[in-house]
């Protein structure tokens, strides 16, 4: 039987997901005005940690590794919660909905934690972690309108002295350690292209390595689709039986799943809006850093 505080957290950042994605149908470009621009970040940040100081902290967990942009982090809960939650809201560039999602989800902690039952009893076990983007050179590139197809960072991997859009850079979700062997050698100009060697991108230093100073018992990495012609799906790990930590945790998160599945909305014909679903990864050992975009 799933903790009735999992449920509570999956059910409330679930329910967050379904009302920010209702009714896309795939980027917009140039961006409507209510999506945050990189210039705007901190501003934004600042006036969550002072909805409650006590609450919340805004820490800088390294810089990216082209334009030495800081890379943010919101750590938001009581000191004393039993469980730690990441959350990640943007590797890919072009991907803005998830960081809207992680920041929405930071606000109503912050603002609801006093007189919100579900908030507050959300809090009482879970610290959450939230990087709103571990990309933000990409996230600059997108919401100033410079290109709305940059996935990548701006590292100048073609060496021309140059950032050439949007085949320049480095897919940050594919530079995680695990399983990096494991992704095909591409060129640099594509959009998949998994850098020079594993973690060669300090962006993907800095979150590993707060991953071993802090260790987390969930993460939640949020992708959306540009042309918004995927259909719905949440990415499990792969699971080793012979775990019984990760056996117990990964019948949570099947539950949470299948509960998400149940209350999501639909919206249009049933052609344009499949079921949400949720699969496991094919990876012939568990992982925890690789997420599905």
């Amino acid at each position: 039987m799933l903790p009735r505080s999992c449920c509570r957290l999956g059910l409330l950042l679930f329910a967050l997901l379904a009302s920010t994605c209702a009714g896309t149908r795939g980027n917009v470009y140039p961006l409507d005005g209510a999506y945050l621009r990189s210039g705007s970040m901190f501003t934004r940040l600042q006036k969550i940690m002072d909805l409650n100081p006590a609450l919340v902290r805004l820490n800088i967990i390294g810089f990216s590794g082209s334009e030495n942009l800081p890379l943010y982090c919101l750590d938001i809960g009581r000191p004393g919660a039993a469980r730690n939650v990441l959350l990640i809201g943007q590797h890919h560039g072009d991907e803005v909905l998830g960081l809207e999602v992680v920041l929405e989800w930071a606000e109503k902690l912050a603002g609801s934690s006093r007189e919100d039952k579900k908030i507050a009893a959300v809090l009482d076990s879970f610290r959450f972690w939230i990087v709103p983007t571990l990309n933000p050179e990409g996230h600059r590139v997108v919401s100033a309108g410079l290109s709305s197809s940059q996935r990548k960072n701006n590292r100048d991997t073609n060496a021309n002295g140059k950032l050439d859009l949007p085949g320049d850079g480095v897919d940050l979700n594919r530079n995680y350690p695990v399983f990096w062997d494991e992704f095909a050698e591409l060129p640099p100009q594509h959009q998949n292209y998994k850098g020079s060697e594993p973690a060669s991108e300090k962006e993907i230093l800095a979150i590993t390595l707060l991953a071993q100073k802090q260790p987390f018992d969930y993460a939640i990495f949020y992708h959306s689709s540009p042309s918004g012609a995927l259909s719905e799906k949440i990415f499990l790990p792969a699971l080793d039986r012979g775990n019984a930590r990760q056996v117990k945790a990964y019948a949570e998160l099947e539950d949470i799943c299948a509960a998400n599945t149940r209350s999501a909305p639909r919206r249009g014909p049933a052609w344009e809006r499949p079921a949400t679903t949720f699969s496991t990864s094919t990876a012939p050992k568990p992982f925890w850093w690789r997420s599905a975009g």
